[in-house]
């Protein structure tokens, strides 16, 4: 009895057979193996092209102890493209050896049919550079030759387009701007032409985004607006974030259309950030980013709104103002401008106006001025100089015949206008002494000279500088 060892690989036992058929049938090629330890597989060639399309079964012949292998190819309704010739192929992975059958020819009978689109291209969207490919399939018979059409006019040979049996296929390499449009394809077999549906070519470029003004240094209080410029294929959408979080239009802050403006009125110190238009399309997304700072101009913090000083004495009005940039004090008095250096003043630090001898004649109004590039604020005040009381004439005794009525002078002088305030003997003259005297506008009347109203008299003329006094003393002559 004939024998294997293992590794052997007999012919093929049988074979496919050749087979004529009308287009529509359903085909199907056996073969079986020779014997093999071990078993073989097996796979099926069309034109030197191993077939990975119908269905193919496989299974051991002739009980389970058989060493031969049964495989078929079934091709469901066929067409005059599964025309060619057909091999079944054994292989024992063992030996790594192949064993080929005797080729079986399909021939396909195909009537004439009408031409029609199974499939049309569609719409494309690919990146600039990139390759766009659309696809068209037309079934019929007599195959129809497949053309391609952009915007009505034929495709030139520049461009890739190739049909494999009843599929159409454009391929456009290195897609630029100029391929936009609109493709169709069209098939003609000599007996019949059939158009396809229209498909669009969009050539996208990832967009492109300037953000300006570039510098933003903005006042407080004012408004600033940010534009964005985005360009791209198709038409980008854009967002804006303030730092990494998106903005909503809200009470001071206005998108404008379609988001290419941004503006923000008025302006407070916390909007200071970096601001993103961020510009989006099917191809991708970019985005720039501006910087604001909100400038804030001089404000007077600290000002000697009213001074008052005493003649003679020294005087310091202050103006303190915070702000950005380099701010300037200027000062003016009752309108004029303090000019530098003027050697009656002292600027310190510019802050700070020093008088070291007040006059009477430095009393008025000041004014600060702070500035800077950004603004300017400013103060006013008054400078009040005050003399202290001098008391300019008074006698200082006087002789007075008993019972007569005698007047004591005061002449006092002073800024403010002093008031004058008598005394008798170390005790103030007040409202309840009017039957014994009568003082008024500096002087003091004695009604009637007595023993009583004999001694030491004092005038004290008050203001808010101070106070000065002097003293008369009146004798009584009986």
């Amino acid at each position: 009895m004939f024998s294997l060892r293992a590794g052997d690989t007999e012919p093929v036992f049988y074979g496919p057979i050749s087979q004529s058929v009308t287009a529509g049938e359903s085909v199907f090629f056996h073969c079986v193996s020779g014997d093999s330890r071990p078993l073989v597989e097996i796979r099926w060639i069309k034109d030197r092209r191993i077939i990975s399309e119908g269905r193919q079964f496989q299974g051991q012949y002739g009980g389970k102890n058989s060493l031969k292998v049964s495989g078929t190819l079934h091709i469901a309704n066929v067409s005059k493209e599964d025309e060619g010739k057909y091999i079944c192929m054994t292989h024992n992975p063992l030996l790594n050896v192949t064993v080929y059958s005797t080729p079986a020819t399909l021939k396909v009978k195909a009537l004439t049919s009408k031409l029609f689109i199974t499939k049309d291209p569609e719409n494309v969207t690919t990146a600039v550079g990139e390759t766009a490919s659309m696809h068209c399939t037309i079934q019929g018979f007599p195959q129809p030759n497949i053309r391609w059409y952009k915007n009505n006019k034929p495709l030139n040979g520049t461009r890739a387009h190739k049909h494999v049996g009843s599929r159409g296929i454009l391929m456009l390499r290195n897609v630029s701007l100029e391929d936009e449009g609109f493709y169709h394809c069209e098939g003609n077999n000599g007996n019949d032409l059939v158009t396809s549906q229209t498909a669009y070519l969009q050539p996208a470029v990832l967009p492109n985004v300037t953000v300006y003004p570039r510098v933003n240094n903005v006042p407080l209080g004012s408004g600033v607006t940010f534009y964005c410029q985005a360009v791209g294929n198709p038409a980008p959408s854009v967002l804006w974030y303030k730092g990494d979080l998106p903005i909503v239009a809200e009470r001071r802050i206005y998108l404008g259309f379609r988001n290419r403006t941004l503006r923000i009125s008025p302006v407070v110190k916390s909007d200071e950030d970096r601001y993103v238009c961020e510009a989006t399309n099917s191809v991708g997304r970019s985005d720039q980013s501006v910087i604001l700072n909100v400038a804030v101009a001089p404000t007077i913090v600290s000002f000697t709104k009213d001074l008052t000083v005493l003649n003679g004495s020294s005087a310091a009005l202050s103006c303190k103002a915070t702000g950005d940039g380099l701010i300037a004090y200027s000062w003016y008095k009752n309108e004029h401008l303090i000019k530098k250096p003027d050697p009656k003043y002292w600027n310190k630090g510019q802050e700070t106006l020093w008088i070291p001898r007040v006059n009477l004649t430095d009393e008025g109004t000041y004014r600060c001025v702070a500035s800077s590039t950004l603004g300017r604020d400013e103060r006013t005040g008054r400078l009040s100089v005050h003399v202290l009381p001098s008391i300019l004439f008074i006698n200082t005794s006087m002789q007075v015949r008993q019972g007569l009525e005698v007047t004591l002078s005061c002449e006092a002088s002073g800024i403010p206008k002093p008031s004058v305030f008598w005394s008798f003997k170390n005790r103030p003259i007040v409202p309840s002494d009017r039957q014994s005297f009568l003082a008024k506008e500096g002087m003091l009347t004695i009604r009637k000279a007595t023993r009583s109203v004999e001694g030491v008299y004092e005038c004290e003329a008050v203001n808010e500088a101070g106070s000065a006094k002097r003293s008369i003393t009146v004798r009584i002559d009986v």
